[in-house]
């Protein structure tokens, strides 16, 4: 009977320490399961404020450029009159192709004339006056 209270006594401190042994390991894996969220946590706060700080910075870039307004360049607005003179004749010969075609004949050939006669003033070498009518 001591043999038997004996074995059931080692039974009983193997199965103890076995439980020790078990309980440490979840210690140590709780333990570093609490660091990893400690990590976590001061990534999360660092990035927190790292986006605030680029957020702020894009606002201050966005009321700046909204401050500072650059004109078009010379040729976008040529560009643009262009586009609306080509858009305004050709909704004008849509609604009138006739009266559009007549009018654009009478300018057309009234700056032939002019650009004839200022071609033929700055190549001239007398001064010779000469009166212009333009229609």
């Amino acid at each position: 009977m001591k043999d038997c209270l004996k074995y059931f006594y080692y039974k009983i401190l193997l199965d103890v320490g076995q439980e020790t042994v078990v309980l440490s390991g979840l210690n140590k894996q709780a333990g570093d399961s609490l660091r990893h969220i400690k990590n976590l946590y001061d990534e999360t706060k660092y990035l927190k404020a790292y986006l605030e700080k680029l957020e702020a910075k894009a606002h201050y870039d966005m009321v700046m450029r909204r401050a500072e307004r650059h004109p078009p360049p010379w040729y976008r607005r040529i560009l643009f009159i262009c586009g609306l003179g080509g858009i305004s004749i050709y909704a004008w010969y849509k609604l009138d192709p006739q009266g559009c075609e007549n009018r654009l004949l009478q300018i057309g050939n009234s700056s032939r004339n002019v650009l004839q006669l200022a071609g033929e003033f700055f190549t001239r070498s007398e001064s010779i006056q000469q009166n212009v009518i333009i229609s």
